[in-house]
Protein backbone atom coordinates (compact mmCIF):
# COMPACT_ATOMS: atom_id res chain seq x y z
CA UNK A 1 0.00 0.00 0.00
CA UNK A 2 2.69 2.08 0.59
CA UNK A 3 4.73 1.60 -2.49
CA UNK A 4 1.25 2.54 -4.22
CA UNK A 5 0.83 5.40 -2.27
CA UNK A 6 4.39 6.93 -3.09
CA UNK A 7 3.38 6.28 -6.67
CA UNK A 8 -0.28 8.30 -6.00
CA UNK A 9 -2.43 5.58 -6.37
CA UNK A 10 -4.90 4.82 -4.00
CA UNK A 11 -4.98 0.85 -3.12
CA UNK A 12 -8.97 1.31 -4.19
CA UNK A 13 -8.41 2.32 -7.44
CA UNK A 14 -5.16 -0.31 -7.73
CA UNK A 15 -5.39 -3.41 -9.95
CA UNK A 16 -2.88 -5.90 -8.15
CA UNK A 17 -1.64 -8.64 -10.56
CA UNK A 18 -0.88 -11.78 -7.89
CA UNK A 19 1.78 -14.14 -9.77
CA UNK A 20 1.87 -17.27 -8.03
CA UNK A 21 -0.86 -19.27 -6.22
CA UNK A 22 0.67 -22.62 -5.56
CA UNK A 23 2.18 -22.64 -2.15
CA UNK A 24 5.56 -23.75 -3.38
CA UNK A 25 8.01 -23.49 -6.73
CA UNK A 26 6.56 -24.93 -10.48
CA UNK A 27 3.97 -27.05 -8.58
CA UNK A 28 0.16 -26.78 -8.70
CA UNK A 29 -1.06 -27.49 -4.54
CA UNK A 30 -2.51 -24.26 -3.70
CA UNK A 31 -2.83 -25.76 0.04
CA UNK A 32 -1.44 -23.56 2.50
CA UNK A 33 -0.77 -20.88 0.02
CA UNK A 34 -0.24 -17.46 1.58
CA UNK A 35 -1.83 -15.97 -1.97
CA UNK A 36 -5.06 -16.93 -0.89
CA UNK A 37 -4.49 -14.37 2.08
CA UNK A 38 -3.11 -11.50 0.15
CA UNK A 39 -5.73 -12.16 -2.76
CA UNK A 40 -8.37 -11.64 0.18
CA UNK A 41 -7.07 -9.07 2.10
CA UNK A 42 -6.70 -6.89 -1.28
CA UNK A 43 -10.60 -7.61 -2.41
CA UNK A 44 -11.09 -6.68 1.56
CA UNK A 45 -9.12 -3.71 1.04
CA UNK A 46 -10.81 -1.91 -2.64
CA UNK A 47 -8.11 -3.22 -4.92
CA UNK A 48 -8.77 -5.38 -8.04
CA UNK A 49 -6.41 -8.17 -7.32
CA UNK A 50 -5.99 -10.49 -10.55
CA UNK A 51 -4.12 -13.67 -9.88
CA UNK A 52 -2.40 -16.06 -12.26
CA UNK A 53 -0.27 -19.02 -12.08
CA UNK A 54 1.07 -21.29 -14.61
CA UNK A 55 0.37 -24.94 -12.94
CA UNK A 56 -3.18 -23.55 -11.61
CA UNK A 57 -5.50 -23.82 -14.13
CA UNK A 58 -9.32 -22.11 -13.02
CA UNK A 59 -11.67 -19.91 -14.31
CA UNK A 60 -11.38 -17.40 -11.22
CA UNK A 61 -8.03 -16.78 -12.02
CA UNK A 62 -6.09 -15.15 -15.55
CA UNK A 63 -5.35 -17.29 -17.95
CA UNK A 64 -1.87 -15.77 -19.01
CA UNK A 65 0.74 -13.34 -17.64
CA UNK A 66 -0.46 -10.62 -20.24
CA UNK A 67 -3.93 -10.99 -18.94
CA UNK A 68 -2.73 -10.89 -15.35
CA UNK A 69 -0.19 -7.92 -16.14
CA UNK A 70 -2.00 -5.69 -18.64
CA UNK A 71 -3.57 -2.59 -17.15
CA UNK A 72 -2.03 -3.39 -13.57
CA UNK A 73 -0.44 -0.97 -11.68
CA UNK A 74 1.59 -3.14 -9.49
CA UNK A 75 2.22 -6.72 -8.96
CA UNK A 76 3.15 -8.99 -6.01
CA UNK A 77 5.44 -12.12 -6.50
CA UNK A 78 3.70 -14.99 -4.18
CA UNK A 79 5.28 -17.99 -5.40
CA UNK A 80 9.12 -18.13 -6.97
CA UNK A 81 7.76 -20.05 -9.90
CA UNK A 82 10.44 -20.52 -12.95
CA UNK A 83 8.37 -18.16 -14.97
CA UNK A 84 8.46 -15.49 -12.87
CA UNK A 85 12.28 -15.70 -11.60
CA UNK A 86 13.29 -15.48 -15.43
CA UNK A 87 11.27 -12.13 -15.78
CA UNK A 88 12.87 -9.31 -16.67
CA UNK A 89 11.56 -5.52 -15.63
CA UNK A 90 10.65 -4.95 -19.22
CA UNK A 91 8.07 -7.12 -18.65
CA UNK A 92 6.66 -5.46 -16.32
CA UNK A 93 7.14 -1.77 -17.35
CA UNK A 94 5.97 -3.00 -21.41
CA UNK A 95 2.58 -3.61 -19.99
CA UNK A 96 2.06 -0.75 -17.56
CA UNK A 97 3.15 -1.97 -14.42
CA UNK A 98 5.05 0.59 -12.41
CA UNK A 99 5.18 -1.29 -8.99
CA UNK A 100 6.54 -4.45 -8.31
CA UNK A 101 6.79 -5.99 -5.01
CA UNK A 102 8.71 -9.35 -4.87
CA UNK A 103 7.19 -11.74 -1.54
CA UNK A 104 9.67 -13.96 -2.49
CA UNK A 105 13.23 -12.62 -2.89
CA UNK A 106 13.48 -14.46 -6.29
CA UNK A 107 14.25 -11.30 -8.67
CA UNK A 108 17.54 -9.70 -9.37
CA UNK A 109 17.12 -6.63 -6.77
CA UNK A 110 19.96 -4.40 -8.81
CA UNK A 111 18.32 -4.89 -12.34
CA UNK A 112 14.77 -3.95 -10.94
CA UNK A 113 16.19 -1.14 -8.96
CA UNK A 114 18.09 0.33 -11.56
CA UNK A 115 15.74 -0.04 -14.28
CA UNK A 116 13.56 2.73 -12.39
CA UNK A 117 10.76 0.73 -11.62
CA UNK A 118 9.25 0.76 -8.01
CA UNK A 119 10.79 -2.40 -6.50
CA UNK A 120 10.62 -3.91 -2.87
CA UNK A 121 12.00 -7.85 -2.11
CA UNK A 122 11.32 -8.59 0.75
CA UNK A 123 10.65 -12.41 2.24
CA UNK A 124 12.55 -15.82 1.35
Amino acid sequence: EKMLNDAGIALSDARIAVLGLAYKADIDDMRESPAHDILNELTARGATPVAFDPYVTDDRYASSLDEALLGAQAAIIATPHKAFRNMHPRDFLDRGVEIVLDGKNCLPKKLFLDSGIAFKGIGR
